[in-house]
């Protein structure tokens, strides 16, 4: 599949489609790690409405402390950027 250049009458649009979409993956992401890749909410089968209410407060705040210590760890300690060497054929 080849890249088009958009006509500019279009870039408009097609900025607000990727802007859209970014919100969406950032949304998905965030079930996906409540449900199946981290916190694993549907196995605890909860069903009375208080303690599932309670359940998502405490879920979402650890979901914020994560977040906030996944930004700030890289400045405690950066990641090292490796170098490679690259393929000549």
């Amino acid at each position: 599949m080849m890249l088009q250049i958009q006509p500019d009458h279009l870039l408009g649009p097609l900025q607000q489609v990727l802007a859209v979409y970014g919100q969406r993956w950032t949304l998905e992401t965030t079930f996906a790690g409540l449900k199946s890749r981290g916190f694993n909410l549907e196995e605890t089968h909860l069903t009375h409405l208080q303690r599932l209410h309670r359940l998502l407060g405490l879920l979402a705040w650890t979901l914020l402390w994560a977040l906030l210590v996944g930004q700030q760890w890289p400045q405690r300690k950066p990641i090292p950027i490796k170098k490679v060497e690259p393929n000549v054929w």
